[in-house]
């Protein structure tokens, strides 16, 4: 960009447009992963009588494994859901430090 030349966007530098694509876009993720996830996971129940009465624990294994795997789905989704809601509030104090100071904050527009 030369001096002189207007910013096309919303007010803001394009660092901050950028940063809320990918915060859109890591929201749109996790949301795709725990529906799909979750889904999966439900899919692979076992009915009660799939295992015989003397199995030897192996229902309550499946059950563990089954609850462990949900369990890392929602981490997964939730450390996502955080990282994104990092990168906002960055987004948020880039604004106000741009509001405040104008295009000498942005560097990447000088």
């Amino acid at each position: 960009m030369r001096a002189g030349e207007a910013v096309a966007m919303s007010g803001y530098s394009m660092n901050v447009e950028k940063l809320q694509q990918m915060v859109a876009k890591m929201n749109e993720t996790a949301t795709t992963y725990d529906n799909k996830l979750k889904a999966e996971i439900a899919r692979l129940h076992m009915p009660g009588g799939a295992f015989p009465v003397l199995d030897g624990g192996a229902a309550g294994a499946y059950e563990t494994m089954q609850t462990a795997a949900a369990d890392a789905s929602l981490a997964l989704t939730d450390a996502i859901r955080d990282a994104a809601s990092a990168v906002q509030k960055v987004i948020d104090h880039y604004k106000r430090m741009e509001a405040a100071h104008g295009r000498a904050f942005d560097t990447a527009l000088n």
